[in-house]
Order: structure tokens, then sequence, then C-alpha cells
């Protein structure tokens, strides 16, 4: 985060703090503003620890995380591990984990009366514990439908932060302590970055020591911070003063982050910079399954009321929740939304009801794509929503409880673990295009033709051996164009003309084999080596170059001013390499004519960093290595080798 981009020095009291994540988004949030803290943290799953085994861990203080659900269902190992280790160590539960300790000790969690996904609110606490030091009516982030209720609140806890209401009175319950153990719960989200002095949160509850309450006081009468802390709490200053200085402090240093001035943004966007939008509608028809999955969308407070209304100002096409028909009226009639969400979890209740989708399909136009939101973990809850009718689905605690997310989401689109079909991903078995360089005749020209090449290079790079004059370039250039197939289907491009189109996604470098495949002639390619961008326009015109190869370090963004496909020649590890949009493929070499192969260790470190690459293999290739070159790689490396 811009806003505390610093961490501090190690605490030695908090050397192995254990973080129990219940498969929250925010849990490494949580875990970077522990770390920053001074804290050494141990992140473990709620469902792959016994408590015996955490036990042997011997942390120093616990933290249990948000999650979502109920924390009598959902919370795993959390609860536990609260009753193990409270009088014992300093325990923090925050969002789902102050829940579990309100249970623990007692109460009763329910419906907080309100719904809240994202919003800030102004926090009012008791100015100890974790709040020791800082100041009223902290904004602070609320992702929550539930909450511990007064009328069943534990005698042995007591109410430290809380929301007031209209009236000044105190609302619900943000945050609770035990009254003889080191033990507190907020139920906000200190971790998110619209939450204030979050990390001061946190930094309290570090140095925190012991099991009880009189033990922490006892260790922290040794340590001047208590006395620094204490200061800074009876200090007289004005709260609003306080909060607006903090707020303009974040607010200067985001703007000097490279990249997110607001100068910077505009400046971009005035130069056609930005990057395009993709258009969300489609994308989801693009899907090769039925049902097009989705997974952890971000979404906004329902909340904070009707915003963004404008939002297809900037070429988006928002997705638009409802919950029953009278809200599905209001995106198809008045919003003419074009991606509609149900959500199937009733958020009043938390129970989940897959027919919500499908009792609302038929408010929704054919045209409008109908997304289910919650509720699907299973195979057969895909499969009854595409009896349904619905288009897409949205998956994310399934997913992240996954042991091998890659294979869960291949069987719940698919129902089995094999890989989705996809016209984008590299076929496990095709014919490899042959580019013969360095041709310097017309002869030589018409041989690699009727030995079934490609492509044909003629280099044009100034000052090599194998660089062609004037007349050899018209004249391998006419050869070439007069040259035709005696048999059209020996040609590698026959299966790209007899195939059907399709709408499924497509990476951009998979249209590259279609693209410089030989059609009843080789394709003639010109080589060029950081030369001017007027002369490479030129020669392709003089010459009818089919294909442009661009050899040395000329900016990518040529690739679109010249008027024929182009490949880029990188080393591995080169910036550029995997920028789609620009040039038809990258074209991997150790050098400009060296001769020499390239490592292929490194080759295979691009192709794991970018699982959809695919390039030309060039670089020391003759007749008598290049079975062994390609051996080097295993099948599924060869098959992204055009």
């Amino acid at each position: 985060s811009p806003h505390h981009p610093k961490a501090i020095d190690p605490i030695q009291s908090a050397s192995n703090v254990v973080l129990i994540d219940n498969y929250d988004s925010f849990t490494w949030n949580v875990y970077q503003y522990l770390e920053l803290e001074g804290a050494s943290v141990t992140v473990i799953r709620n469902d792959q620890i016994t408590l015996e085994q955490l036990i042997a861990k011997k942390p120093t203080q616990l933290v249990v995380s948000p999650g979502p659900g109920h924390p009598a269902t959902d919370s795993g190992i959390s609860r536990d591990a609260i009753r193990h280790f409270a009088g014992k160590i300093p325990v923090l539960g925050v969002c789902m984990g102050q829940q579990c300790i309100f249970e623990v000790f007692g109460g009763t969690v329910s419906s907080a009366g309100e719904i809240l996904h994202g919003k800030t609110s102004p926090l009012v606490h008791d100015g100890r514990g974790v709040y020791a030091g800082l100041p009223q009516l902290l904004p602070v982030t609320r992702y929550h439908s539930l909450a511990g209720t007064r009328g069943t609140l534990p005698p042995s806890l007591e109410v430290t932060s809380w929301i007031s209401k209209a009236d000044g009175s105190p609302g619900v319950i943000m945050g609770v302590r035990h009254k003889e153990y080191t033990v507190e719960g907020v139920q906000f989200h200190p971790e998110s970055i619209l939450s204030v002095s979050g990390r001061g949160m946190f930094h309290n509850f570090l140095v925190m020591q012991g099991g009880t309450w009189a033990e922490n006081e006892q260790l922290q009468a040794k340590n001047t911070t208590t006395e620094a802390i204490a200061a800074a709490a009876s200090a007289k200053t004005n709260i609003l003063q306080q909060i607006f200085s903090r707020q303009r402090i974040a607010v200067e240093a985001q703007k000097k982050v490279p990249s997110l001035r607001p100068e910077d943004l505009q400046a971009a966007y005035d130069l056609g910079a930005a990057p395009p939008a993709l258009s969300f509608a489609d994308r989801l028809r693009q899907s090769p399954f039925p049902v097009s999955l989705m997974a952890e969308i971000k979404r906004a407070s329902p909340s904070k009321g009707v915003f963004a209304m404008d939002i297809r100002a900037l070429g988006m096409e928002p997705l638009v929740e409802v919950q029953n028909a009278a809200e599905m009226e209001r995106a198809v009639g008045q919003l003419g939304a074009k991606v509609i969400g149900v959500n199937n979890r009733n958020l009043e209740s938390f129970e989940v009801d897959l027919k919500t989708t499908s009792r609302l399909r038929s408010m929704v136009p054919a045209d409008t794509i109908l997304c289910a939101l919650s509720g699907i973990n299973t195979r057969a809850d895909v499969e009854a929503n595409e009896r349904d009718g619905v288009n897409a689905v949205l998956v994310g605690e399934s997913i992240m409880r996954a042991a091998d997310p890659a294979l869960f989401i291949r069987q719940l689109c698919s129902g089995s673990g094999a890989p989705a079909p996809s016209s984008s991903s590299p076929a496990a078995a095709h014919s490899l295009l042959v580019k013969i360089c360095g041709t310097r005749s017309p002869e030589a020209a018409l041989e690699a033709a009727r030995s079934g090449a490609d492509m044909v290079g003629i280099i044009f790079a100034p000052g090599r051996k194998r660089t062609v004059s004037h007349e050899s370039a018209l004249a391998i250039s006419r050869a070439l164009h007069g040259f035709a197939d005696s048999d059209p289907s020996s040609s590698t491009a026959t299966a790209a003309k007899t195939a059907t189109a399709t709408v499924t996604a497509t990476d951009f470098f998979s249209l590259a084999r279609k693209t410089l495949a030989r059609r009843k002639r080789p394709l003639l390619v010109g080589v060029f080596l950081d030369q001017p961008l007027e002369e490479v326009l030129e020669k392709q015109r003089l010459y009818d170059l089919d294909v442009v190869q661009l050899h040395g370090r000329e900016p990518i963004e040529w690739a679109r001013c010249i008027p024929v496909p182009v490949m880029h020649k990188f080393q591995p590890g080169e910036p550029g390499l995997g920028v789609r949009g620009y040039y038809t493929a990258p074209l991997l070499d150790s050098g400009a004519g060296s001769g020499q192969q390239l490592d292929t260790t490194a080759v295979q470190v691009e192709l794991d960093r970018d699982p959809r690459l695919e390039f030309m293999l060039a670089g020391g290739l003759d007749p008598d290595n290049v079975s062994e070159a390609l051996g080097a790689f295993d099948r599924d490396s060869r098959a992204r080798i055009i």
C-alpha cells in the first residue's frame, strides 16, 4: 500500500504469531499488516491443522482471520483454538474472528440488521487495548451482514467499539474485549486500505504479552512503549484535525507514486496509452463451456445506494446484482443491464437457495447474460444452472478451499479433469512451420518453395554476409510470387481454410500459426536490423514482402505501422516478449546471426512464466541439429513452438 510502505523493526514478543485463515480474500492483507508491524507470522487454514498440532507450534499470539459464512459452521478450528489459548496468550479476532470470540464465551451471532459490503463508517471506541492512542471517529471498512447481538453479550466480555446510530446512541457492536483475558475482537477490517489507523491497531495488539490483562500490565510496565501510548492517549487534540491530517498525508503519498499520480493517469488517457477495456459481456459469451465461470469479483456495497451510473461512458459494462423480482425489474427495465447477477444467498438469514436464479430467469431478455452469484460448489450445481438457462456462475470460496484449484475448475466446468477445449491452447501435435532464412538467389528460394518451406527470408540488414542486393531481392520476390504449389492440399494452411469459426476466447498469439502458414507458396519475409521505419515500409512495398521480421531493438509499436504481419526477435528474459496486440509472434533467437543455439532452460523459464506464449524458435538450427533442439523440450512446450 502506498499509505504505509515501510516496515518497522521486528518485535521480539511477536516472533511466532499464528494467523488462522478462514478462507477469506482479506487474510493476506491481515498478514501483510502484521508483518509490517514487526511480527513473524505463519498462516494456517482452518481445516488443515488439529488443535494438538497448533498447540505444539507454541504461538506467541493468535489471530483469527475474517471469513465467509457463519462462525458456528464455517470457522473450522478457530473456536477451539480461541477456547484453548484464551488466558494463555493474546488473541485477536477480525470480523468472523470476533464473531467466533463472541460465540465461544456464550453470545449469539445473528443478522446485524444491515448489509454492508465495502462501506466505511466512523468508529467510536474506548481508547484502550487495540485502540490505545488512536483518535475517535476513525473511518473503518465493514464487510458483514452478521454481528454479535447486544442482548446476548456474554458477562465475560465488554463492548469496546461501535457505530453510533443517528441519535448518537451506540449501534452495531464493532469490538469486544474479554474482561480478564487478553482477548479482543473487531468486527470491521483494520487491514483494509480504506480503514484509518489499521496498522496502529495491529501494533497495539502485537505488543501485548501474557494471557491476562493483569499479566500484560506487569510486563508492559517494564517497557517504555507503554508510556508513549499513554501519553498519546491523554493528549488533548482536535479529533477532526487529526483525521483530516492523516487523510491528507495518505492522499499526498498516493499522488507521489509513479504512474498513479493524477497527471500520469490523465496523460495516459489523453495519449491513448490506457489499456483498452475488454467487453465483459462478450467475454462471458466466449467460454469453451456452456456456462462461464467467474472467480472473486469485488462488488460494491448495496448500502452505498445507486452510484457510478455513467460507468458505460468508459466502455465498461457493469454486473448488476439483484436478489428479488422487484430488483430484477429495475435492472432490466430502468438500467437496461446486459449482465445481471442473482445472489442466491439471503443476506438477512445467510441461507442459500439455488432456485432463486431460476425463478427470476423468465424476466431476463434473451440477449442479457444471467449469472448465479452464490452457492455454487459442485458440478451438479453448474449443471442445474445450465438447465435453468443460466449463462455464468460466480465461484469464490470453493476455489479457495480446493487443494488443486485448476483441477477443481476443470471438474466444475466440464465434469472431468481434462483441460478446457480452447482454440487458444496449442495443439498437442501439429506440423511445425519452417522458415528458411538468409536466401540470396531466386534459385535457392524456389528450391525452398519446392521443398515445402512456409517462409523464405531475405536479409536487408546492412553489412551482413547474407545481405541481399536490390537486384537479388527483386528477383527472389518475382520468383516466389510466381510460384504456385502443384498440389494445393499440401499447404500447411489447408486446415485453417476449412476450420469453422469459433466464438471461444483466444489468446492473441494463437493466431500466429494460421497467419504465418504457407498458402500455395511460401511467404516472403524481409529481415531488418535497427533500420529506420521509413526504410522498412519502403522495402516492404518495393519487394512486396508478405511478412516483416524486426531483428533488433525496434519499438514494438512499429508493428502497428507496418501493413503486413510482423515477427519480432527477442532473447529469453528480454522485456516485451509476451506483449500482445502488436507483433504476430515473437521469434526467440540467441542473437543477430550469431549461429548459436538458445539455452533451452532460459526458454523454459519464459514458457513457465507465460502459459499462453507461442513463439518461433531460431538460432543455430540446421538439418543435423533441429530434431535434437526440439527434443530438449517436453511435449507441452514443443506444442507451443510455431
